[in-house]
């Protein structure tokens, strides 16, 4: 079915704490919809399928990720990922901003097998609250 946008219409089981998590994000964000924030958050899990395609590539990536200022063990795991991947990072940056987060961004530069294991182990990361990442193959 598709609705006056030409758009198709989906039917989504989602939890009731889900949703009011999504519901404050729409908020904060300014996402005009439910079906717009939906949208946007299949975009970024098609992007990291894409990677995954790509991975006998070689790539450059740029990988931000932010956490609680006062979540020291994120610095201690960011320090041992940088010393595992130190063949690929091409350059990295910790910024602070205000007194509430830390912004870690790392310029990545190889095979894409080895880039899509950055960032799992970035993500894998407990502490992080967001991350995002752009690839582009070179």
């Amino acid at each position: 079915m598709y609705n006056s946008c030409g758009m198709v219409i989906i039917s989504l089981s989602i939890d009731g704490k889900l949703l009011e998590k999504l519901d404050d994000l729409i908020e904060k964000e300014g996402y005009s919809s439910r079906s717009e924030a939906v949208r946007a958050a299949i975009k970024e899990l098609l992007a990291e399928y894409r990677l995954k395609r790509i991975e006998e590539e070689e790539v450059l990536a740029t990988v931000t990720a932010i956490s609680q200022y006062d979540r020291r063990d994120v610095e201690r795991k960011f320090t041992e990922i940088r010393h595992r991947f130190d063949d690929i990072i091409v350059g990295d940056m910790h910024l602070h901003v205000g007194k509430r987060y830390c912004v870690d961004i790392f310029l990545i530069e190889g095979p894409g097998l080895k880039v899509s294991g950055f960032v799992r182990e970035i993500r894998s990361i407990k502490g992080i609250e967001h991350l995002r990442f752009s690839i582009v193959p070179v």
